[in-house]
């Protein structure tokens, strides 16, 4: 996949989306102590636990809504 519209932008493939998705997810579990959830408590996050801010819900939910419009491409074309 090509991405193009910037300064230093190129080619991004689909290893660097999953393993980029696979770091954050990381990222998130380790600041959640064993056996417990980031929002333990009436959906207030736990203090020194990292939340996810508006931005990166946006660019996940980008980052799916493009997976799954390529799904449904492979998918129809076969």
């Amino acid at each position: 996949m090509s991405l193009s519209g910037g300064a230093g932008m190129g080619t991004v493939s689909w290893d660097h989306f999953f393993t980029s998705l696979n770091q954050y997810y990381l990222g998130l579990r380790q600041s959640v102590p064993h056996g417990g959830t980031a929002f333990p408590h009436h959906g207030a996050p736990m203090s020194g636990q990292r939340t996810i801010t508006p931005q990166e819900v946006e660019g996940l939910k980008a980052v799916l809504h493009l997976i799954a419009a390529v799904v449904r491409q492979v998918g129809s074309s076969v």
